[in-house]
């Protein structure tokens, strides 16, 4: 099992996300890939460069991973927050993942978006008044509530 953490302050507890240790690099592989897709005025090249070769040359399966270690600062904590939450979006549109086989969705959803939950909680603990990440969900919510009579 690979173990992802994040030491919340208190009051807070702290969260922990175990998993199989293949999902643990479909994770990350789909992350990378959405943060690659990002619209050039929202895409950050030096920071999808910095984890993809992070996952190339420094991750290896079963080991803890510490969210604050990985993402160290508020800019990249929200960055990726929207890339997970958004590769969590695109798997539920079957644009992300093979499809053939349907018992591994929802639990790569939940996964991509406990680690989405997950830096946006360390995100805030260095940028409180940072309200989100703004994912597709979000937006379309919005424009969805907007456009009720």
């Amino acid at each position: 099992m690979t173990h992802f953490t994040y030491e919340s302050p208190p009051p807070d507890v702290p969260q922990e996300l175990y998993v199989q240790n293949i999902r643990a690099r479909t994770l990350i592989e789909f992350a990378i890939e959405t943060a690659n897709a990002f619209p050039e005025h929202e895409s950050w090249p030096t920071e999808v460069e910095r984890i993809s070769n992070w996952y190339k040359e420094r991750f290896f399966t079963g080991l803890l991973y510490d969210i604050k270690e990985l993402f160290p600062d508020a800019a990249s904590r929200r960055f990726w927050c929207r890339a997970f939450l958004d590769a969590a979006r695109a798997v539920f549109d079957r644009k992300l993942g093979k499809h053939e086989k349907h018992f591994w969705q929802v639990r790569c959803i939940h996964e991509l978006a406990t680690m989405g939950n997950m830096l946006w909680h360390a995100a805030r603990e260095i940028e409180l008044e940072w309200v989100g990440p703004e994912p597709r969900d979000w937006r379309e919510f919005d424009a969805d509530a907007r456009s009720v009579d």
